[in-house]
């Protein structure tokens, strides 16, 4: 999924397919004509459909749309998951064990800014939405991942009352259980010494959890982020919070993939080089981190925005965006071996 400007600030929402001979198809228009989508997020049921979610500012309050793509490749009518007055933003969803789709996006409604949870099935729609980030101040990069054995989890960065002047944000989560309707209290899990944003979550299966998050509680404030790690593993709980780069540069939007060999695999933008590249570590139960970042980006233009995804053969593809000097934006796409030292 990727939006695309089509005139001033209005963009589209469009998807495109990759075969398994590597080859991609054309894109499809998710979002109808005329309307301005961005900010797209897609998740895939045991069914085989693929739900795409985006903010759609088509009318006066920015919505969060709603497509289904049929597993036989038919897309069904866009629709709003639960339209109010104000301003519905940032949408991503999961699917659970149960196979039911849970979408939390960060919501203005009331004139209150909250993460907002709605639930589909494909027998009762939309139910919901309902807060999970009560006594918040102005939460914002709200995360989901489900797990298979019963867990849906939610993070989000949110701000903590202190001198108006210094503001500190950390990391809140709320697990839920899918055998349970009742959305469990906020749990401070990374508090903040100054700025603890963008947190994002692996879920593996056996319920063991990878949590990546920007930090700038070592920088001096000078908004130099680091990338910061912790790890939940059933029975035991959630780990020490450890520091993952030491780089003395800024960092961006860490993603952590799982992949071939119970490997670990993060990549992030990267500012050493002056605009920003995607750089690459892995973990694997053997040799644990590697000691060195490898640069998977290297050339002038600004690489940034990257996804990663584990492939059926075991191999990992990277997207990102490309920004030339000309202006020109560009989606990238690279698959490679997640394999350490191939």
């Amino acid at each position: 999924m990727y939006q695309e400007n089509v005139a001033g600030n209005r963009s589209e929402v469009l998807y495109v397919a990759r075969e398994p001979n590597g080859t991609w198809g054309t894109p499809v228009h998710v979002s109808a004509p005329g309307t301005s989508a961005r900010n797209a997020s897609i998740a895939r049921d045991p069914e085989g459909r693929l739900h795409v979610l985006w903010e759609d500012a088509t009318l006066q309050d920015e919505e969060v749309g709603h497509a289904i793509r049929q597993a036989d490749g038919t897309w069904m009518e866009p629709e709003f998951v639960a339209p109010a007055a104000g301003s519905s933003l940032s949408p991503v969803g999961a699917v659970d064990s149960l196979g039911r789709l849970h979408v939390v996006w960060i919501d203005t409604r009331l004139a209150v800014q909250r993460v907002l949870h709605a639930v589909w099935t494909n027998t009762t729609g939309w139910t919901g939405p309902q807060a999970v980030s009560i006594g918040g101040i102005s939460p914002q990069d709200a995360t989901i991942h489900a797990d298979q054995q019963g867990g849906v989890h939610i993070l989000w960065s949110d701000r903590v009352p202190s001198d108006p002047s210094d503001p500190v944000w950390s990391i809140f989560y709320v697990r839920l259980d899918v055998a349970s309707a009742a959305i469990p209290p906020p749990v401070l899990l990374v508090q903040g010494q100054g700025l603890a944003l963008r947190p994002f979550l692996e879920a593996m299966n056996d319920g063991t959890l990878h949590l990546v998050w920007l930090d700038d509680r070592t920088a001096s404030r000078l908004a130099s982020f680091e990338i910061f790690y912790k790890r939940f593993l059933p029975g035991i709980g959630w780990g020490k919070t450890k520091r993952f780069t030491y780089d003395v540069t800024n960092h961006g939007r860490a993603v952590i993939a799982a992949g071939a060999g119970e490997s670990l695999n993060l990549v992030w933008e990267d500012y050493r080089g002056g605009p920003p590249d995607i750089f690459y570590r892995q973990i694997t139960p053997e040799k644990g981190w590697e000691r060195e970042a490898t640069p998977l980006t290297t050339d002038v233009s600004s690489s940034q925005d990257p996804t990663l995804v584990s492939l059926p053969n075991g191999n990992l593809l990277l997207i990102w965006s490309d920004s030339q000097e000309t202006g020109t934006f560009r989606i990238l796409a690279k698959e490679g071996s997640a394999v350490s030292g191939s």
